[in-house]
């Protein structure tokens, strides 16, 4: 929900938060994706989280489509 922190973890196992802007689709595989800012104000396309509360993954990182 708008607002929300969400937890990111990267390929490193890193962890940060980012704040839920609005609920989208990617526009290259059609996958859901929730659009957040991150604490330095750049917008960032996350995977749903499927569990609350656990971390999830940038969408750039998970995106079929991301190579071509």
């Amino acid at each position: 929900m708008k607002g929300d922190q969400i937890i990111v973890k990267t390929d490193r196992d890193f962890e940060f938060y980012v704040t839920e802007d609005n609920q989208a689709e990617c526009r290259s595989c059609g996958s859901p994706v929730l659009w957040c800012t991150t604490r330095k104000g750049k917008k960032m396309p996350v995977d749903p989280p499927t569990i609350p509360e656990v971390a999830t993954t940038s969408h750039f990182a998970t995106c079929p489509q991301a190579e071509e």
